[in-house]
């Protein structure tokens, strides 16, 4: 008979375990087939990454003016002024430029448009936005050379507006409102002059578009420019209100032919 001492009994345990329980252990645990991770699957629908490219129209107007240098007569319900009586119409050019949101837009990119804000857009119709560097682009030019005794060069810039289309369909209707700059040169053989003419005003149109085709349209209106008055053959800091003849207003008349074609960005 085998007798172990007590102290050597516990370290016999142990060899005993590590001989013949750890190996099959061992080869049991590299037998064993690893548990796979399951990926987590993609909620449906397209993943969106990054800018996307967007089309959107484009249109461009541009045609004739005839402008009329005259302040409004109230008493005889038209215009007056030393410009004015000398030459009626002084002409020019007026460019337009903006961005068409209409409902087939909203429709191809819905993703843009919020989503408590996407039922609202349903209802709404077309949408012009002018881009901010549109606001660098005169929107206004006169280039009336002397034909009898006085020419008229100017520029007017709309760095802000706003617009109210009244009616739609079949034709647009629309009422605008503006910020706008203008400079103006103008030198007379009969009126004080030179006279530097420049001046921060308001601007109000009313205009009728009709469309042609979808890529063409035309448009007509009268527009009225409103300014801080100045002395004309005076200097910019004289409103001539007390000693001599001023200008306040411009009235103009305009034709456009409006060109759409697409553009695209990302977004």
């Amino acid at each position: 008979m085998l007798y172990v001492k007590p102290r050597y009994l516990s370290l016999f345990v142990l060899v005993l375990i590590g001989v013949f329980l750890l190996p099959p252990a061992l080869a049991d645990a590299q037998q064993r087939p690893r548990p796979t991770q399951q990926k987590k699957k993609r909620p449906p629908g397209p993943v969106v990454r990054g800018p996307q490219p967007v089309t959107v129209p484009v249109d461009i107007g541009v045609g004739p003016t005839f402008n009329m240098l005259g302040n409004i007569d109230v008493e005889n319900l038209g215009l007056s002024g030393p410009i004015y009586e000398d030459q009626t119409f002084h002409y020019g050019i007026r460019i337009s430029l903006a961005a068409i949101i209409d409902q087939e837009f909203m429709r191809n990119n819905q993703r843009l448009i919020p989503r408590q804000y996407r039922d609202q857009a349903k209802s709404m119709g077309e949408i012009r936005i002018k881009p901010g560097v549109a606001a660098l682009i005169p929107t206004s030019l006169i280039i009336s050379p002397k034909f009898r005794n006085t020419g008229v060069y100017a520029a007017t810039w709309t760095p802000l507006g706003l617009g109210l289309a009244l009616l739609s369909e079949p034709v647009r209707l629309s009422l605008h409102g503006g910020v706008i700059a203008t400079y103006a040169f103008i030198h007379s053989d009969t009126i004080p002059s030179p006279t530097h003419f420049l001046r921060p005003g308001a601007e109000l149109s009313l205009d009728l578009e009709i469309p042609i085709t979808r890529q063409f349209l035309i448009s007509f209106g009268w527009a009225s420019q409103f300014y801080i008055p100045q002395k004309i053959g005076g200097s910019i800091l004289e409103t001539g209100l007390e000693d001599g003849p001023s200008l306040w207003h411009i009235g103009q008349g305009f034709l456009l032919l409006h060109f759409r074609f697409p553009y695209t960005t990302y977004l």
